[in-house]
């Protein structure tokens, strides 16, 4: 009958030729050319150094540039908030140099001295290098997304004022991985100046935003935003 898909394939092509979507990466912030760093490349989150975001730098130090790669001289490390099961195969993919990559434990492991990463990848099943799957950046966006459910960094936020005391932060966001760790840095008032020797003494805060912020020691200076939030619920 006219229209009618074969029961054999899409338009006569047997099923087995139809392109299957390549097997999913579970890697974050896998593209070292385009990496997302909140923090900046080899930053802390709280005290613990990251090379960037989602990758912990064990050891060593790191650089890199954009479009090019991260030059690895050491070992960085990503946990898996949900570690697959079974059999899995890892790969690294090199602008130059060499370097080894490894899963055990909830983690993937790579070291290098010296080489420069271009992109990491693992899937679930067994894979060699003739045989692995293509690699496909997610895009900066899905990866800031990603990463942005375990650490978060905002310049400045404002606050509207409910007196020398209190101010409410203007600071919602997409749910976080469970309810994170919050550092406030300078505090500022009148006439865009930091106030001097102001804390935040109280907040209310959950998965998806800060709400109420107690401030001490303002002298009756009112606060209406304030610098440098970090927000960290890394594993």
């Amino acid at each position: 009958m006219q229209g009618m898909v074969p029961l054999s394939g899409f338009g006569g092509v047997p099923y087995s030729a139809v392109r299957k979507a390549a097997p999913r990466n579970i890697l974050d912030n896998s593209d070292f050319t385009n990496l997302v760093a909140q923090a900046g490349i080899g930053g802390n989150h709280g005290t613990i150094a990251y090379a960037a975001d989602r990758w912990i730098l064990d050891s060593g130090t790191v650089s890199y540039e954009a479009g090019v790669g991260l030059t690895l001289n050491g070992t960085i490390r990503q946990k898996l908030e949900y570690p697959p099961t079974g059999e899995t195969s890892a790969f690294v993919g090199m602008a130059s140099g060499a370097a080894s990559i490894s899963y055990a434990d909830g983690a993937v492991t790579i070291t290098s001295s010296g080489g420069v990463l271009k992109w990491a990848a693992l899937y679930g099943g067994v894979y060699t290098e003739t045989t692995k799957p293509e690699y496909q950046p997610k895009g900066y966006g899905a990866e800031l997304a990603e990463c942005q459910r375990y650490y978060r960094k905002y310049d400045s936020c404002t606050a509207s004022v409910q007196g020398s005391e209190y101010a409410r932060l203007s600071l919602n966001y997409s749910p976080m991985r469970v309810i994170p760790s919050v550092s406030f840095g300078k505090l500022v008032g009148g006439d865009n100046l930091d106030v001097d020797g102001a804390a935040v003494s109280y907040y209310e805060v959950n998965a998806t935003g800060i709400s109420v912020l107690r401030v001490t020691g303002t002298n009756g200076t009112y606060v209406y935003a304030v610098k440098n939030v970090v927000l960290i619920a890394d594993l």
